[in-house]
């Protein structure tokens, strides 16, 4: 096969259309959506219980800056939690979990798991989620031949993040985007700025420390080393401004 470039992140590939690593991460996402459609279904509860969606906090921006300016774990914990995730509408997420996996009617898209079982010649062995994602995730590694292969990547990962940003979290835990990933990872031929992005977990209700995380390489900062994780996110966003999709 000819020099390709990876539908997802834009790196050499000379045996597909989707590097190894956009794969894992693929194959990855898919078992997180798996994982996080029951609090998906328990957040579509709560927020009928809530009632309109324009009457839930709207969200603002994590000052990750100001990380910079304190040596200070508590003060850039209270920093942190200066921003908040905003609530989409849990349900309208959850529809479009089942297009994504099966289709939408009014588009006239059937779906990945269609598109996935052409190419394989295997179906999934239910029609559920979690079968559904486990059918993905089983065979992205040979759907990534596929020319269109990096729509799914993407498909996958923003629909991942949309979920994360939608779900109930348990109560004594806050996740709080943060920014771009600073680290650099191994690519195709070279290494790479990580694709990946930020964010903080922070206990509420325990004495767990409170962490910065990637989600795609899964480095992860303990809150003494934010100070300097800070100025290396503000570095990272002026120089390759990364935006905000989760």
């Amino acid at each position: 096969m000819t020099m390709t470039t990876c539908g997802s992140c834009a790196e050499p590939v000379t045996d597909g259309y989707l590097c190894r690593r956009c794969t894992n991460q693929t194959a990855a996402r898919l078992g997180s959506i798996a994982d996080n459609w029951a609090d998906l279904q328990t957040t579509i509860t709560r927020q009928d219980q809530l009632g309109p969606q324009d009457e839930r906090p709207t969200q603002r921006a994590v000052p990750t800056a100001l990380l910079t300016s304190t040596d200070d774990p508590e003060v850039a914990t209270r920093l942190l939690r200066m921003g908040a995730p905003a609530k989409m509408h849990a349900a309208d997420v959850a529809r479009q979990v089942r297009a994504f996996l099966h289709g939408d009617r009014t588009t006239a898209w059937s779906g990945w798991v269609a598109h996935v079982a052409l190419h394989v010649r295997r179906t999934p062995a239910g029609t559920s989620v979690r079968s559904a994602c486990t059918f993905l995730a089983t065979y992205v590694d040979r759907y990534r031949l596929v020319e269109n292969a990096g729509q799914l990547a993407i498909a996958t990962r923003d629909l991942d993040l949309k979920i994360q940003k939608t779900i109930d979290l348990p109560k004594n835990r806050s996740t709080i985007f943060v920014g771009p990933c600073p680290e650099v990872v191994q690519g195709e031929r070279q290494q790479v700025p990580c694709p990946g992005e930020l964010w903080a977990a922070i206990p509420q209700e325990t004495d767990a420390p409170p962490t910065i995380t990637c989600r795609a390489c899964r480095r992860t900062w303990s809150s003494w080393e934010w100070t300097r994780l800070g100025r290396r996110v503000h570095v990272r966003t002026k120089s390759q401004p990364t935006p905000q999709s989760a």
